[in-house]
C-alpha cells in the first residue's frame, strides 16, 4: 500500500502542474497477449419482450403467419409476411398489428431504417385502430434503438473523415459521399418522434409502467441530443414508480445528458447523488440476465465523470477520481465497491482526455508508464486495480495525436514497439497515420535520414497483407517518387523492381504503377546510378515487360504521367539490351511478338526492321516468319491513329453538339433502373437519344456506351448499331486526340460487349480485332463476355481459355465477371487443376470470390470427384462474410454423392442446409433427391415415393422429362423392376421425349429385353420424338447385347459427323431447337464413338474398333474454325479435343 500510494501522490502532484504520470509497479496480473477490445459507451439493453408464440384462443390466420415468419428469424420472410397481411386482411385488429410490429421489431437488423414499421403503424392509424400499451413500446423502443444506430453510424463517419484528412487519402467522392451520409442521418426525427410517443403514453388514462430499459433507452438518446429538460421529465417518470429503484444505468445517462449540454455542475450533481444512492441502497445493481457485472456498470460511470472533468479542462479533478479508484477495493459483504477498481478503459479514458486538451506531451507520459507496465487485459472493463499496458483505443489516440501535432520521433518510437504486436492487432488505419506523418516531414529529413526512414515505412510500415494490393502500390508509387525527387535514382528502380516483379506474377500489375517504374529507370539509367552491367536476365525481362505493357495502355487522362517523364520508348530500351547483350530472343516468345508489334507500329516496318538489324537481334523476326511477320503485316494493314467507321446506318458531316442534358437523362435512366425495369429504361433512353440526334444533339461518351451495351443485351442490335453512329458522330467534337482515341477505344469495347451478348459472336470478335490491331485490348468485361459466350464449339474450354490467355497477353486486370467466366468453362471440361489455380489467383489478386464463384469452382471439384475440395470449398464459401445462399452450389454438392461418390447421407445433409438457409428445391434439386433415394443401394423406396408426391404436390415446380428419367432408373435400372418402369412411362403425365425414351432403353438394355424395344421405337416415332446421338447410344448397346453388331453398324453409320468445329447440335433439350424436324440429320457425340467401338470389341472385332479409331483421329485434323469463333492469330482448334480421343483409344487396353 505504501508504494500504491506514493504513486498516486506523484500522479496527483504532476497532475496539478504538468498532469503526467509515472508508475513504476509491476502486477501478478496475466502478461499474456490480448485482442484488445474497443470500449463501448453503453452495453446493449435487454431485448424488447416477444411476443407469444403459443398461439391465443382463436389466434386468426394472418396473426399466425406472422409469428410462423418471426419465428424463422429471416426479415425478408417477415416484411413478406407483413405486405401480405397488410394487403389482404379485410379487418385487421390490434392484436394482429402488434404482432406485425413486434416481428419486425425482433428481426430488424442492425441500421436498417424504420420505413416498414412506421408504414405498418401509419396503416393500423387509416383502418381508425386505437393503438394501445403494446404498440407504443415496440414503437418506442425501434425509435430510440435507431436514433442509437444514427449516432454510432454519424460517429464512425465523423472519425473516417477525421483519418483521411490526417493521413491525406482524401478522395473527393468518398468525401462527400460521407458527408452527404450524415447530412441524410441526421435529418432523421427519431428522438423528436419517440419523445411524442412517450407523452401520448404518459396522458393515457391509467397507463401501465414502461419497462426499465425503455425508460434508459430514452435517456441515451436524451443524452445524444443533449436535451436536460427531456431527460428530467423522463427521470421524473421514472421516480413516480414504486415497484422499482433506478438503475446504474439510469445515473449514467443523466451524468452524460448534462455533459453534453456543456452543464458540468448538473453533472456533479448527478454524480454525487449517484454515490449516495448507491451508498443508500437506493440504486437497482443486480447481475444482469446475461451475466453482467454491476461492478462493471459502475466503472462505466466514474470513466464517463473521468471524461466529463476532462471535456470542461479539469483533469485536476480527473485525476483525483483515478486517484480514489486506485484506492479502491471490493468488499466481502458489498455488491458494488465505491469507488470501483480501475480497469483498461480508465488509463484509455485519461489518455484521450488529455489528447483532447491538446496536452499531448503530458498524454505521452502516462502512454510511456503504461508501455513499461508487464500484464495486459483482455476485457477494458476488467476491474484490475492496477495500470495495465495501452489498449487499441489508447494506441490510436495516442498515435492520431503526436502525427498532428508533427512529433514524428515519439510517433516512430511508439510505433516501433506497436510493431512487436501480432500484425493482426496492428490496425491498417495506425499505419497510414505514421505513414502520412512521415512522408509529409521528409522535407526536414537529409538524404541518409529520408533513406532510412523510407526503408522502415516500406518493410515494417507498409509490410501487411491487410493493405489491399493496389493501395499498398500507391503508397510504393509515393515512396519511389520521393527517391526520384531527392535525385536518389537507384533506391527508387530497387523498390519498383521489387514490387513491379510481384504484380507480374500475379497477372494484376496496375497500368497507373508503369510510368513511376520506368521513370526510375530511365533516371537512374541517365545518372548511372543503376549497376545494368550486374542486372540479371530476369530484370531485363522485367523491364521488357513493364515497357510492352506501358505501350500498350490506351492513353488515359486521369492517370498522368510523372513531371518530366525521362523514359525515351521502346527502342531505346532494345538499344539498352543489345549494349548489355541481353539476349533478346531467349526471351518469352509472346512478350517478344508484341514487343515486335508495338515496334513496328511506332516506326513502322522498315524503322522496325532497321533497329532490329541496328541491335543485331535479327532471329526475332527471322526464325518463325510465318507466327510473327504475318501477324505484323495484318496489323499493320488495320493500324491507323482514329481508324474509319463501321458503316451503322446513321451518317453526318455535321458533328452533333454534346447536351449535358441529355446526358444526365440516359445516365440516371438506366443507371438508377432495376434489372427487371431495364428493357422499358432502355426503350426510354433510346427514344430520349433518337429526339436528340434529330434536333441535332447528342450526349457524351459514358452514357452512350452504357447505352450500346444494353442494347446488345436486349438484342436490339439494329438501334446498338445507330447508337455506335451517334458515337462516332461525337468524337469530332473531341479536340484532344488522347481523349478522342480513348472514347474511340470505348465505343468499339461497347459493341464488342453489345455484340457478344446478343450471341453475335462474328461481330464481337470483328471489334475485337480491330481494338486489338490498333494497339489497345478489350475491357476485361469484353473477354468475360466473349468467353461467356463461347458455347456449341467441340472444345469451349479451349477456345475460352485461349481469349483469357490473350486477355493477360495484354494485361487487361482480371475481374470477378471475367474469372467467374473463365472459370465456369474449365469447370464443364473437368479440367478443376486448372480451375482451381485460377481461383486462388483470383483471391491472391484481391478480387472478392462471389457466390457465384464458389459454385463454379465447387462444380468443378465436384466433377473429377475431389470431394475434399469441394466440401473445403463450399466450408469456405458458407463462412465467408458476404454469403449470399444461392441454390447452384447446394445441388453441385447433392449432385457429387448422388454421381460421383455415391453418399445418400451425405446428399441429404447439404439438402438439409439448403433448407435451413430458406432456398427452395428448383426442378434439378427434385431430380437428384429421387436420385439420393432411387440410384443409391440399398434403394430407399419410401423416401423415394416421398419425394415424388412431394415433386407433384409443389405447385412452383412442374413434373419434367428429367424427373420421369430418374425415376425409370431408380425403378427399372437400381431396382431392376421392369413392370414398375414400363408402368410409370405408360401413366405419365407429360409427353415423353428423347430424354425418357433413352431412359426407358436403358431399361431395357438392363434387363436385356432388347426385344422390347422396336415397338417404342415405333412409338417414338408417331409421337414425333426425333433421334438423338443419346438414344441412339442405348439401341447400339442394346444391339451388342444381342449379338448385333451389323444393326449396330447401321445405326452408327446413320448418324453424321457435326459441322467441325461445332458441338453436335440437337441432341439435348438444352440445345435442341424449336423448329427442328425429323429430317435433319443426327450428329454423333462423342460418347456414340465410345459405344461403337465398345460393340465391335464386344463382337470379338478388334480390327474394326481401330478402324473406328483412325477415322476418330483423323477429325483431329487442323481447320479454320467458323469466323464467329476465331480467336488468335494462327490459332487452329481441332474437331475432339486430345482427351476425348484418348479416353476412347484407352478402351483397347481392357481388351
Amino acid at each position: 500500500l505504501p508504494k500504491r500510494r506514493g504513486v498516486l501522490k506523484t500522479v496527483q502532484l504532476h497532475a496539478r502542474s504538468r498532469h503526467a504520470f509515472a508508475p513504476e509497479r509491476t502486477t501478478a496480473s496475466s502478461t499474456e497477449s490480448f485482442e484488445s477490445v474497443v470500449p463501448q459507451p453503453l452495453p446493449d439493453p435487454p431485448a424488447a419482450p416477444q411476443p407469444s408464440h403459443a398461439p391465443l384462443p382463436q389466434v386468426s390466420h394472418a396473426a399466425k403467419r406472422l409469428l410462423d415468419a418471426q419465428n424463422t428469424g429471416n426479415s425478408v420472410r417477415v416484411a413478406e409476411a407483413v405486405r401480405d397481411f397488410r394487403q389482404n386482411v379485410v379487418n385487421p385488429s390490434v392484436r394482429e398489428f402488434n404482432i406485425a410490429l413486434q416481428a419486425i421489431q425482433a428481426t430488424r437488423r442492425p441500421g436498417e431504417p424504420l420505413n416498414l414499421m412506421l408504414d405498418t403503424y401509419n396503416d393500423m392509424l387509416r383502418h381508425s385502430l386505437l393503438p394501445n400499451w403494446h404498440t407504443y413500446i415496440a414503437l418506442l423502443d425501434s425509435l430510440t434503438a435507431r436514433d442509437f444506430e444514427v449516432h454510432q453510424a454519424i460517429t464512425a463517419l465523423e472519425v473516417r473523415i477525421k483519418h483521411r484528412n490526417l493521413t491525406g487519402f482524401k478522395q473527393e467522392t468518398n468525401h462527400q459521399a460521407d458527408l452527404k451520409r450524415i447530412a441524410m442521418l441526421r435529418s432523421e426525427t427519431n428522438f423528436k418522434s419517440a419523445m411524442s410517443l412517450f407523452e401520448t403514453v404518459i396522458s393515457l388514462p391509467s397507463p401501465r409502467p414502461f419497462p426499465s430499459y425503455t425508460f434508459t433507452s430514452l435517456l441515451r438518446s436524451c443524452a445524444i441530443h443533449a436535451n436536460i429538460d427531456a431527460a428530467i421529465h423522463v427521470f421524473a417518470q421514472h421516480e413516480k414508480r414504486s415497484d422499482t429503484l433506478p438503475s446504474i444505468l439510469v445515473f449514467l445517462e443523466m451524468i452524460r445528458v448534462y455533459t453534453n449540454a456543456d452543464q458540468l455542475p448538473g453533472a456533479e450533481e448527478i454524480f454525487a447523488e449517484y454515490r449516495q444512492a448507491l451508498k443508500n441502497g437506493r440504486v437497482h445493481a443486480p447481475w444482469g440476465r446475461d451475466g453482467t457485472d454491476p461492478n462493471r456498470l459502475n466503472l462505466l460511470v466514474w470513466n464517463q465523470m473521468i471524461e466529463t472533468y476532462f471535456r470542461f479542462n479539469r483533469p485536476d479533478k480527473a485525476v483525483a477520481l483515478v486517484e480514489q479508484m486506485l484506492d479502491a477495493h471490493i468488499g466481502e459483504h458489498q455488491v458494488v465497491a465505491d469507488p470501483p477498481p480501475v480497469s483498461t478503459a480508465t488509463f484509455t479514458t485519461i489518455l484521450t482526455g488529455f489528447c483532447q486538451l491538446d496536452d499531448v506531451e503530458t498524454a505521452l507520459v502516462w502512454f510511456d508508464r503504461l508501455l513499461d507496465q508487464q500484464a495486459t487485459s483482455q476485457d477494458p472493463y476488467e476491474p484490475t486495480g492496477v495500470p495495465m499496458k495501452p489498449d487499441t483505443v489508447a494506441w490510436g489516440a495516442m498515435l492520431d495525436a503526436l502525427a498532428v501535432k508533427g512529433k514524428i520521433q515519439d510517433l516512430n518510437r511508439i510505433f516501433h514497439v506497436r510493431l512487436s504486436d501480432p500484425p493482426s492487432r496492428v490496425r491498417n488505419t495506425e499505419r497510414t497515420i505514421v505513414y502520412a506523418a512521415n512522408m509529409a516531414n521528409l522535407d526536414s529529413m537529409d538524404d541518409q535520414n529520408l533513406d532510412r526512414t523510407l526503408t522502415w515505412l516500406r518493410e515494417r510500415v507498409l509490410n501487411t497483407p491487410e493493405f489491399q494490393i493496389k493501395f499498398r502500390m500507391n503508397l510504393t508509387d509515393e515512396i519511389a517518387t520521393a527517391y526520384l525527387n531527392r535525385k536518389m535514382y537507384d533506391k527508387a528502380a530497387a523498390i519498383m523492381f521489387a514490387y513491379i516483379g510481384n504484380f507480374f506474377k500475379h497477372s494484376t500489375a496496375p497500368p497507373h504503377s508503369l510510368p513511376f517504374f520506368l521513370q526510375s529507370y530511365a533516371l537512374a539509367r541517365a545518372s548511372d546510378t543503376l549497376p545494368l552491367a550486374d542486372m540479371k536476365f530476369g530484370d531485363w525481362q522485367l523491364v521488357l515487360m513493364a515497357a510492352d505493357t506501358f505501350d500498350s495502355i490506351v492513353p488515359n487522362p486521369e492517370n498522368p504521367l510523372p513531371p518530366d517523364f525521362a523514359y525515351q520508348g521502346l527502342p531505346s530500351l532494345i538499344r539498352d539490351l543489345a549494349t548489355y547483350k541481353v539476349p533478346l530472343d531467349n526471351m518469352n516468345k509472346v512478350l517478344v511478338r508484341h514487343v515486335v508489334l508495338q515496334l513496328t507500329r511506332r516506326l513502322g516496318a522498315e524503322g522496325m526492321l532497321a533497329l532490329i538489324e541496328e541491335t543485331g537481334f535479327n532471329r526475332i523476326v527471322n526464325y518463325d516468319p510465318q507466327q510473327y511477320v504475318n501477324a505484323l503485316n495484318e496489323a499493320l494493314e488495320d493500324s491507323v491513329s482514329v481508324p474509319e467507321t463501321i458503316d451503322s446506318g446513321y451518317t453526318s458531316d455535321v458533328p452533333l453538339k454534346l447536351d449535358s442534358y441529355l446526358s444526365r437523362t440516359l445516365m440516371t435512366t438506366i443507371k438508377e433502373s432495376s434489372q427487371d425495369d431495364m428493357e422499358a429504361a432502355v426503350d426510354f433512353a433510346f427514344t430520349k437519344l433518337k429526339e436528340g440526334v434529330e434536333s441535332g444533339r447528342a450526349p457524351s461518351v459514358a452514357p452512350l456506351v452504357i447505352l450500346i451495351e444494353w442494347l446488345g443485351r436486349l438484342g436490339r442490335l439494329e438501334d446498338m448499331h445507330f447508337a455506335y453512329s451517334v458515337g462516332q458522330n461525337t468524337l469530332q467534337t473531341i479536340k484532344n486526340p488522347i481523349a478522342q482515341k480513348g472514347s474511340w477505344f470505348a465505343f468499339e469495347n461497347a459493341m464488342l460487349v453489345g455484340c457478344a451478348q446478343s450471341g453475335d459472336m462474328e461481330g464481337a470478335q470483328q471489334y475485337r480485332r480491330r481494338i486489338i490491331a490498333n494497339g489497345g485490348a478489350p475491357s476485361a468485361e469484353a473477354y468475360g463476355a466473349l468467353i461467356y459466350n463461347v458455347k456449341d464449339t467441340t472444345d469451349d474450354a479451349t477456345n475460352a481459355l485461349e481469349l483469357f490467355k490473350e486477355s493477360q497477353t495484354y494485361r487487361v486486370p482480371p475481374t470477378q465477371f471475367l474469372y467467374n467466366n473463365i472459370i465456369a468453362k474449365l469447370a464443364k471440361a473437368r479440367k478443376a487443376e486448372y480451375a482451381l489455380w485460377l481461383f486462388q489467383q483470383m483471391k491472391g489478386a484481391d478480387i472478392e470470390a462471389s457466390s457465384v464463384t464458389y459454385g463454379t469452382i465447387i462444380g468443378a471439384c465436384a466433377r473429377v470427384g475431389d470431394v475434399q475440395s469441394a466440401e473445403m470449398l463450399f466450408d469456405e464459401m458458407t463462412q465467408s462474410k458476404k454469403f449470399k445462399p444461392r441454390i447452384p452450389a447446394y445441388n453441385t454438392m447433392m449432385q457429387m454423392y448422388t454421381t460421383v461418390k455415391l453418399d445418400r447421407a451425405r446428399a441429404l445433409y447439404y439438402y438439409e442446409e439448403m433448407r435451413k438457409v430458406n432456398i427452395a428445391p428448383s426442378a434439378h434439386t427434385y431430380r437428384l433427391l429421387i436420385d439420393a433415394y432411387g440410384s443409391i443401394q440399398p434403394v430407399d423406396l419410401e423416401g423415394l415415393n416421398s419425394t415424388w408426391e412431394k415433386l407433384k404436390a409443389d405447385k412452383t415446380v412442374p413434373v419434367q422429362d428429367i424427373h420421369y428419367a430418374s425415376l425409370l432408373n431408380a425403378h427399372g435400372c437400381v431396382s431392376k423392376d421392369l413392370d414398375k418402369a414400363i408402368e410409370i412411362f405408360n401413366n405419365m403425365e407429360i409427353m415423353p421425349n428423347a430424354l425418357v425414351y433413352e431412359a426407358l432403353f436403358n431399361v431395357f438394355v438392363a434387363h436385356h429385353r432388347i426385344d422390347l424395344i422396336q415397338q417404342y421405337i415405333t412409338k417414338m416415332q408417331l409421337e414425333g420424338v426425333r433421334m438423338t446421338a443419346y438414344v441412339a447410344n442405348s439401341l447400339i448397346k442394346g444391339y451388342s447385347l444381342l449379338d448385333n453388331v451389323e444393326e449396330a453398324r447401321r445405326l452408327f453409320e446413320s448418324l453424321e459427323d457435326p459441322p467441325e468445329g461445332v458441338a453436335a447440335p440437337n441432341n439435348s433439350p438444352s440445345n435442341m431447337s424449336p423448329t427442328v424436324d425429323q429430317s435433319t440429320p443426327v450428329y454423333r457425340e462423342p460418347s456414340t464413338w465410345e459405344a461403337m467401338v465398345r460393340a465391335e470389341l464386344g463382337s470379338g472385332n478388334r480390327d474394326g474398333a481401330l478402324v473406328l479409331l483412325q477415322r476418330l483421329k483423323a477429325r483431329q485434323v487442323s481447320f479454320r474454325m467458323p469466323s464467329c469463333y476465331f480467336l488468335a492469330d494462327g490459332f487452329s482448334p481441332r474437331q475432339y479435343p486430345e482427351a476425348v480421343y484418348n479416353r476412347i483409344s484407352g478402351i483397347l487396353v481392357d481388351h
